[in-house]
Parts: structure tokens; C-alpha cells; sequence
């Protein structure tokens, strides 16, 4: 009796786990996860599609630091991060599709947009993460979509991040670096 309840059991454990499957399992056409307690990663790249015909525009990276290690590799510091885009075009106006936080681990945290947002000859919008906000991590990124019609000056789109401790003040600066450009004659300055 004790071999059929311990076969019994090995069987069911056996039964539960090929039935456990059905998540791993990818939707035809698509990638399976590497590990099933991994999440496979969205396509990034369908987030940011060209602008439509006629227009311009840049898909922009910037990494930020609103955590850095001091000291040794345990311990961070949190910064708060200011993202800024500056329209630096004298006449033309540029439009911001896309403005998305990511971790470090190169997950969505945030969309900072829920439409569209303008900005005219030399304007200059801003985005901030709190130095509280711990969600990034050390290796944080914006990533920055814009769109214009015709030629155009590209933005300028950068990040600040401070701290401040009782040892003093910390400012670093980081520049946004283009990954892929879109659109007709391109941009003046790339």
C-alpha cells in the first residue's frame, strides 16, 4: 500500500508539473522567455514607430543617474534627475510623441505623456524624477521620441541629477545620444 501511495504521489508531482507548462509556452510566432519566472521584454522598438510621411523626428536615449554607488558597490546615494528638451530650432516647432522612463533592468516604469506635447522656436520643457523615487536604479534612461515636419535643428535633450549630503553637493550631467532617425532630408546636425 505504501509503494501505490508513493508512486501515487511521484505521479500527481509529476502530472502538476508538465501541467505548470502552459505559461512558458509562447504565442505562435513569438519568443519563448528564457526562465518562466522572467518576463519576456515587449518589443521596444514597436513603441517608438516612424513618424508618418512628410515628418522628421529622432528616437533620443539618456541615461540617468538617480542612483550611484559610493564608497563600495553596496552602497547607493539617491539623486534626483531633471530630463530637459530644448527646441533649439529659430522657426519651427517640434512635437514630443514619447517621453519614458526605464530602469535598469530596461523596464517600463513610467510614460510621462499621455498625448502629444508642442514646443515652439527655443522653448524648453522639463521632466523630473524625485530623489525618493528608487524605481530606476543605477542604470536609468529616458528615451525621448520627437517629430517635425520638414528639415529641422534637432533638440537638445539632456539630464541634470543632484544631491546633496553632509559631505556636499552632487551634480553630474548627461547628453542625450540619437538611436535611430526618421523622415525626409533628415536633420541639419546629425
Amino acid at each position: 500500500m505504501k509503494r501505490i501511495l508513493v508512486g501515487l504521489g511521484f505521479s500527481l508531482l509529476l502530472l502538476a508539473l508538465g501541467c505548470g507548462g502552459k505559461e512558458a509556452q509562447a504565442p505562435a510566432g513569438q519568443g519563448r522567455a528564457a526562465n518562466a519566472a522572467t518576463p519576456q521584454a515587449p518589443d521596444v522598438r514597436a513603441l517608438y514607430p516612424e513618424p508618418p510621411a512628410g515628418l522628421v523626428g529622432q528616437i533620443v536615449y539618456v541615461p540617468i543617474y538617480s542612483s550611484i554607488f559610493y564608497f563600495d558597490s553596496q552602497q547607493t546615494r539617491e539623486l534626483s534627475a531633471m530630463l530637459s528638451i530644448h527646441n533649439i530650432d529659430l522657426e519651427k516647432r517640434i512635437e514630443l510623441t514619447r517621453v519614458d522612463y526605464y530602469n535598469t533592468k530596461g523596464q517600463l516604469v513610467r510614460t510621462y505623456l499621455e498625448q502629444p506635447v508642442g514646443l515652439n522656436p527655443l522653448e524648453t520643457t522639463s521632466f523630473v524624477v524625485a530623489e525618493q523615487d528608487r524605481t530606476g536604479g543605477t542604470g536609468a534612461n529616458f528615451i525621448v521620441a520627437w517629430q517635425a515636419p520638414g528639415e529641422i535643428s534637432p533638440p537638445l535633450v539632456e539630464a541634470v541629477m543632484t544631491g546633496s549630503s553632509s559631505a556636499g553637493m552632487v551634480s553630474l550631467t548627461s547628453s542625450g545620444k540619437v538611436t535611430r532617425s526618421f523622415g525626409l532630408g533628415r536633420t541639419h546636425l546629425e
